[in-house]
């Protein structure tokens, strides 16, 4: 990689790496918070019609990345004019969007929550109030995409990060702020104070885009052919998306076949402990996909395979140096953090992290698919791999008794999926070096993190023998461990020549101004 963008790239990763960790801790704080201001009731009440929205505003998710896969193609052919077109396309549609949204939450959800929620007769008004509230916020949300869309296609991660902390400390400051109000009814003035910090963030997202970004002032047009290219890839896109939220959901009613509302609450909590060091690997991703759609579209598929390389060998590295002392520890993470701990639950997150290092994998792959723009095959067939798990499983779990095979199998579907994905990118570009990706951007880091994984709970074990038992100094003794060797491997055996010759040079360049 060149020197710029590599330390573009690093800049930008540390700026969504430092987001997710304020916003994980914060989030968590103010989860606890939440609750302890609206009551249990309340809570449920407000999750549950706020849940509403989300299930109407499900396209959302894959319009972002739409958009911002469509900018960055044309910033790669460096087409200004088209790049305005593009925009205002996306800004159309998102406009449809949330109207549409508007329409059906206004007819269908609010029947749904007047009729078919169960909450209690004199909540109903306060339960009301708060749907209509996050209602309006799904709608303001939606029109944020384009915008954000634009910010991570630009590549100017401090200020999406900036702008989200801002976001997530608003929310953190209006759930104390009711520790000291003594309103009416807490619920309906929370929920009226969320929805002003989500106008207040959107026009934050919207006034930025207006400054930096000569596209994003523009006069609102309707171009046909730039709407239904995005319609149509969005549309290829979403099968593979629906695919898979089918198969969390369908984990969900087998575990509960299986054994119940007991295995739910195991499941549920290895999805939370995994989806939260899930993060620490796709905020590299997030960092590289700019890049990898931009030379892709400039015809540099030399520079895009390195990227794509590194994305994937990084984020397993960075996962890893988190998921190895998890894995290590699990059992005395879960009890610190709940007071009943429900059967199978280490068992479940320590196996599910396994899986998602290759779900990393298969994210890099993805960018680089999208890139392409031709992804109705990849989505169908990634999309079908998913339901399969799901006769598969069940049927393991009905044979063995093993409630363990939910989550054995995605080991081996995620592991199939990136040797499937990497043979249709290479088809798709006969220049892309497969098995190099596979060897350096897959298989050497993989093994790198289950072998230390692997070694470090055997210490752990050691440990335990020698009177340190399940306690915080072993976590802290475990975690730094984790790190040390992760980055002393990667830097003797995985990281390329030139990236190890640009760290020791920006090490020392720091190290001599500072001494002047």
């Amino acid at each position: 990689m060149s020197q710029a963008t590599s330390r573009r790239i690093a800049r930008n990763s540390l700026y969504l790496y430092l987001r997710m960790l304020v916003t994980l801790f914060v989030s968590l704080y103010t989860s606890r918070v939440m609750l302890q201001v609206l009551g249990v009731r309340d809570y449920g009440v407000y999750n549950v019609v706020g849940g509403m929205v989300v299930i109407l505003s499900f396209l959302n998710g894959t319009m972002s990345g739409t958009t911002q896969r469509f900018l960055n193609f044309e910033m790669g052919r460096a087409a200004e004019g088209q790049l305005k077109r593009t925009f205002e396309a996306a800004f159309s549609i998102h406009l449809c969007v949330s109207a549409i949204l508007f329409i059906l939450g206004e007819t269908v959800g609010l029947w749904f929550v007047n009729t078919q929620l169960v909450i209690l007769p004199e909540r109903i008004v306060a339960a009301n109030w708060a749907y209509q509230f996050a209602l309006l916020g799904g709608v303001c949300t939606i029109m944020q995409v384009p915008f954000t869309g634009a910010i991570l296609a630009h590549e100017h991660m401090n200020a999406y990060a900036y702008i989200n902390l801002a976001f997530t400390f608003l929310k953190l400051g209006v759930t104390v702020a009711l520790l000291y109000i003594g309103a009416i009814d807490t619920l309906i003035i929370y929920a009226a104070l969320i929805f002003a910090v989500t106008v207040l963030t959107t026009w934050l997202f919207a006034r930025y885009c207006h400054t930096h970004f000569i596209e994003c002032r523009m006069n609102f047009s309707w171009h046909k052919n730039e709407i239904k290219d995005m319609l149509r890839y969005s549309l290829s896109d979403l099968i593979g998306t629906t695919c898979y939220t089918v198969e969390n959901q369908g984990v969900i009613v087998i575990l509960n076949r299986i054994g119940g509302t007991i295995l739910n609450a195991a499941g549920g909590l290895s999805v939370t402990v995994g989806n939260a060091l899930f993060q620490f690997g796709t905020s590299i991703i997030m960092a590289f996909r700019p890049q990898i759609i931009q030379q892709y579209a400039a015809g540099n598929y030399t520079y895009m395979q390195t990227l794509l390389v590194n994305c994937s060998k990084f984020s397993i590295l960075l996962m890893g140096m988190f998921a190895i002392p998890a894995f290590a520890e699990m059992d005395y993470l879960l009890n610190i953090w709940l007071t009943d701990v429900p059967p199978y639950t280490a068992d479940f997150c320590r196996i599910s992290l396994i899986a998602l290092l290759s779900m990393l994998t298969l994210q890099t792959l993805n960018a680089a698919m999208h890139a392409t723009g031709k992804i109705f095959i990849f989505s169908l067939i990634t999309g079908l791999s998913y339901l399969l798990e799901l006769p598969v499983m069940y049927y393991l779990m009905r044979q063995t008794g093993n409630p363990r095979w939910a989550y054995y199998v995605p080991i081996f579907q995620l592991s199939m999926c990136v040797f499937i994905v990497a043979g249709m990118f290479k088809y798709r570009l006969p220049q892309f070096k497969a098995w190099n990706f596979l060897i350096n951007g897959y298989f050497a880091p993989w093994a790198l993190v289950i072998t230390l994984g692997y070694l470090i709970t055997w210490f752990q074990k050691y440990l335990c023998g020698q009177g340190f038992g399940e306690s915080f100094v072993q976590l802290i003794v475990i975690g730094l461990l984790s790190v040390l060797s992760v980055c002393s491997i990667a830097w003797l055996v995985l990281l390329p020549a030139e990236v190890c010759c640009q760290i020791r040079n920006t090490i020392r360049n720091r190290f001599n101004r500072h001494k002047n």
